[in-house]
């Protein structure tokens, strides 16, 4: 991450990005004059967007043709994936150099094998907003169920989707709002009932649909649309003003919780050699494995690869897996709670963030056990978007049974792994120049950390 995703490459380059549904899944559209760049159009290329929280933050994709513009055209279904939508966002490309790193990249990283969430096996696929009014115009509402992770009949819904959207000419206008009428309730139920009394408004096709909104939210609109006296003016300013903040500053917060957990579990992987540990726990999972070594965990008590459906490939680094599908879903859920469109309280999550990196269990459910502050997390932090797995994989790492827990940085940073290791989560000359006295690691007389050391005496 530190040179790929973060620094200026050779054969590689940025664009903004836009939407073109003509593309076929897994294909992308480079910006105009790549041409003559690269000496000819690659056959594939990388696409990653910051940040890179996950491994759906670069895929690859096979390179169709050149655009007409200087902009990197996407398929609109890929955009769920990389957590884009189209208001300006950018990505960057890489141009894989080799026959085995090509090979590797169609292999393992195009976006055909990417359309199953590691987190919770549903499909990541932007089946949203048009596509789904649209399909809601055709009496079709839960098309989601029939596409699946199906890449045609997801193709097919889209075009026929956008169709339908297009040809109604769906916008949202004042006009549309008044004609709801400024009495328009806030109950939930009587605000779903006016809606369905005028089915042909794009305000109802909109929120009915469950394409953007909810019916509740309508009455807010309408009381904005009359205008505010100065008292709610200030509220309303207060409390806009009031939620930007926590977005800033909890956003890259949550963002550092993935960083974080990688580098306390990164080195948990399925056993290559045990399939099955003989585990007698009624209900397997890695917290139950009875293989002694905790960085280690049988298939069978992993279970099925939630990406593919497919039994897990032995060596599997679920430790990588879990810390992703744990820390990718809070900075989601963080960025959607301050839009809107979650209600789960941050304190929550901030109270779930300390229990992974510190073990603080002050006001954590009782009984504190693993079992319950697993259910915990899966149900009450995360909505169920995240498997139970991912979280027993964490607390059989942080249980030191007894009672007693270890926090993900004190994880990262014990004296059994490596010099570097450490070095990720303390100060990293103090940690090298101890690494270095005792031995474990030898400093080049002239390099500059040395030099830096004695200055300092």
């Amino acid at each position: 991450r530190g040179t790929l995703a973060g620094r200026r490459v050779a054969f590689s380059g940025r664009a903004v990005i836009v939407p073109d549904p003509t593309l076929n899944p897994g294909q992308c559209r480079l910006p105009r004059g790549t041409r003559e760049v690269f000496e000819g159009l690659p056959p594939l290329v990388l696409l990653n967007r910051a940040p890179s929280l996950h491994r759906y933050s670069l895929l690859a994709f096979d390179v169709a043709s050149e655009s007409e513009s200087p902009t990197l055209a996407l398929h609109p279904l890929a955009c769920a994936a990389f957590g884009a939508d189209f208001d300006g966002d950018t990505m960057a490309f890489h141009v894989p150099q080799s026959p085995e790193t090509l090979a590797e990249a169609d292999s393992r990283l195009h976006f055909r094998h990417h359309v199953r969430s590691i987190a919770n096996g549903e499909p990541v696929l932007h089946l949203a907003q048009d596509i789904v009014s649209g399909q809601w115009l055709l009496r079709n509402p839960e098309f989601k169920a029939e596409v699946g992770a199906d890449l045609t009949k997801a193709q097919e819904a889209m075009l026929a989707g956008f169709r339908a959207a297009t040809e109604l000419g769906l916008t949202l206008g004042l006009s549309d709002l008044d004609a709801l009428g400024a009495d328009f309730p806030g109950d939930k139920v009587a605000a779903r009932e006016r809606l369905v009394a005028h089915p042909a408004n794009p305000v109802s096709v909109m929120t009915l649909s469950g394409a953007r909104g909810k019916p509740e939210d309508v009455g807010e609109l309408l009381r904005f649309r009359a205008g505010l006296d100065p008292d709610a003016f200030f509220a309303e300013c207060q409390r806009a003003r009031k939620s930007m903040i926590p977005k800033k500053l909890a956003t890259p917060i949550f963002g550092d919780l993935t960083r974080r957990l990688v580098y306390g579990m990164y080195e948990v992987l399925l056993d290559q050699k045990t399939t099955d540990c003989g585990s007698r726990a009624t209900s397997r999972s890695p917290l139950t494995c009875a293989l002694p070594n905790k960085e280690q965990v049988c298939a069978t008590c992993w279970g099925k690869d939630l990406s593919t459906g497919q039994e897990p490939e032995p060596g599997l680094r679920i430790g990588i897996i879990a810390a992703q599908s744990i820390g990718e879903r809070a900075t989601q859920d963080v960025m959607k709670l301050f839009q809107g469109a979650q209600k789960t309280d941050v304190g929550i999550a901030e109270r779930a963030r300390r229990f992974f990196l510190s073990a603080q269990l002050e006001d954590l459910p009782e009984p504190q056990t693993p079992e319950r502050l697993i259910e915990w997390l899966h149900t009450e932090v995360y909505g169920g978007k995240v498997d139970r797995r991912h979280f027993a994989v964490a607390l059989r790492q942080m249980y030191l049974g007894e009672g007693r827990w270890i926090g993900m940085t004190k994880l990262a940073g014990e004296s059994s792994r490596s010099a570097l290791q450490r070095a990720a989560f303390s100060g990293v000359t103090r940690t090298l120049y101890a690494a270095a006295k005792s031995g474990e690691v030898i400093l080049q007389p002239d390099s500059l950390l040395v030099r830096v050391l004695q200055g300092r005496k």
